[in-house]
């Protein structure tokens, strides 16, 4: 690959395991909140719930259709509906604690600080991320990752969402890098590579479930520790 300055990284399910973190959250409250007495079928189902309402009101929130806040009231009320628990005081109650307690879970992906560690030694970083402000620097925070990386880019404060172009050379600028000597690792295609290339930056597609696709991709890795292979 051609020689880079500076490599973007997106945070949720990149580096930081969204996933991981999210359900060990959401476990932890099913349990203290005892939504079981109050009509849930069990953590599983609940989970499974939420996972499926968040994901379907996200994608809302990034084709501009709902706003923040109408995400964060829905995503748990909608939640609760679903699984037969009453009571949106309750619901919004369970959103806030979510909110302070999922974004100080350390977990990142296999190999991420490894990666890290030996692409600092060649690279400037920093993040592009999509996700609210308040909790992007608490995640990097307690992940204990935040020192690898020169600016933290937020789609929030920035104005511009990914794939937006504008986030990207918003970055580029600020960096003072051309487009062509930096490169993006992330997730989302529809996010972070769509969004690079129309900035004209290359791409790595981190795919660590294995996902079968026809996406055209110029590299795609599975592991965090192919980075090191590449760059």
């Amino acid at each position: 690959m051609p020689a880079y300055r500076h490599i973007f990284f997106d945070l949720d399910h990149t580096l930081w395991d969204f996933h991981k973190n999210s359900e060990e959250t959401l476990h932890e409250l099913y349990h203290s909140f005892n939504l079981t007495n109050l009509g849930a079928k069990s953590a599983i189902a609940f989970i499974d719930s939420y996972k499926e309402i968040n994901h379907r009101l996200w994608n809302d929130y990034h084709n501009g259709i709902i706003t923040k806040e109408e995400l964060r009231n829905r995503r748990f009320r909608d939640t609760f509906t679903d699984c037969g628990i009453n009571g949106e005081q309750i619901a919004d109650t369970f959103g806030n604690e979510y909110l302070h307690i999922s974004p100080t879970k350390p977990h990142l992906f296999p190999n991420a600080v490894q990666a890290l560690e030996y692409l600092d030694a060649k690279y400037t970083m920093s993040i592009i991320t999509n996700g609210f402000a308040e909790v992007q620097l608490v995640k990097l925070k307690h992940a204990r990752i935040e020192h690898f990386f020169t600016h933290i880019f937020i789609s929030e404060i920035i104005g511009y969402q990914k794939p937006d172009v504008r986030i990207f050379e918003h970055a580029t600028k600020t960096l003072e890098v051309k487009p062509s000597q930096t490169i993006m690792v992330g997730d989302n295609f529809a996010t972070d590579i769509v969004g690079a290339i129309r900035a004209g930056i290359d791409h790595i597609y981190f795919n660590p479930e294995h996902i079968p696709h026809n996406l055209s991709v110029q590299k795609e890795i599975t592991d965090l520790n192919e980075l090191i292979l590449l760059l």
